[in-house]
């Protein structure tokens, strides 16, 4: 195969070398593949793969999307690789997710909201090799049409099999010990009045088992909005009566 650059020192001369650099240059691995040179190329070296690159530039996906749809079809041995990121095992993948809490890393949650992760696992087969984590994926992707973030750290917690909250890098194993250390830090009252939205928490407390409680929480806030600061002091006793003894 003739020489493809995508800059002037970083060129490739076969498909499945190509595929597996993709995750690391996605902006200019987009810019190639809609370029009529890389179709030329394509077609030459593969009609087949060449006729399902157009079946996919008709998809008309996102640029990220995109780009790792045609990565996979270049190379679909490789283990999971998307925009930067690489991962060799799911338990990988979900301690990385958690690792950057409570914020959610915008480009995992792709592989979640947009189908890519499950569609991965159908493609090495893990659908079946890893049923019970394939099940949790397709929960995840359900769980994403109503609750995307929640469904990112639920997912994380089962992937990672962990019961290890990092929340703004401190590790906590007991929500005794997270809560404890939030009303120091910051005021719990202050705490309260957000911590419903905060689906990482959330996520986690209901991956311990303590399910029962955080819908007794979201009882509480159901309340009119005219009663913002007596919910937020309402739950703020919850929050201490049953987690700071």
């Amino acid at each position: 195969m003739e020489k493809i650059h995508i800059s002037n020192n970083i060129y490739f001369t076969d498909l499945l070398t190509m595929g597996k650099n993709v995750y690391l240059y996605p902006g200019r691995f987009y810019a190639l593949f809609n370029k009529p040179i890389f179709a030329k190329i394509l077609r030459k070296e593969d009609p087949k793969k060449y006729q399902e690159f157009i079946n996919i530039k008709r998809q008309n996906y996102m640029p990220d999307i995109f780009v790792f749809k045609v990565s996979y079809l270049l190379n679909p041995y490789m283990r999971l690789r998307y925009h930067r990121f690489k991962f060799d095992t799911y338990k990988e993948l979900g301690e990385t997710m958690l690792s950057y809490g409570p914020i959610v890393d915008v480009y995992l949650k792709d592989l979640i909201v947009y189908h890519l992760l499950s569609e991965y696992m159908e493609r090495m087969r893990d659908d079946k090799a890893c049923a019970k984590l394939y099940k949790y994926v397709k929960e995840a992707e359900k769980s994403s049409l109503t609750n995307p973030n929640f469904a990112y750290w639920t997912l994380a917690f089962q992937l990672a099999s962990s019961k290890t909250l990092i929340y703004k890098n401190h590790k906590f194993t007991k929500p005794e010990d997270f809560f404890r250390e939030t009303s120091v830090l910051t005021d719990l009252f202050s705490f309260s009045s957000s911590f419903l939205k905060n689906q990482c928490v959330i996520a986690w407390l209901s991956f311990l088992g303590y399910t029962e409680k955080v819908n007794r929480f979201k009882s509480l806030s159901n309340l009119s909005d005219s009663k913002e600061n007596e919910v937020s002091k309402m739950l703020a006793k919850e929050l201490a009566k049953e987690f700071i003894h």
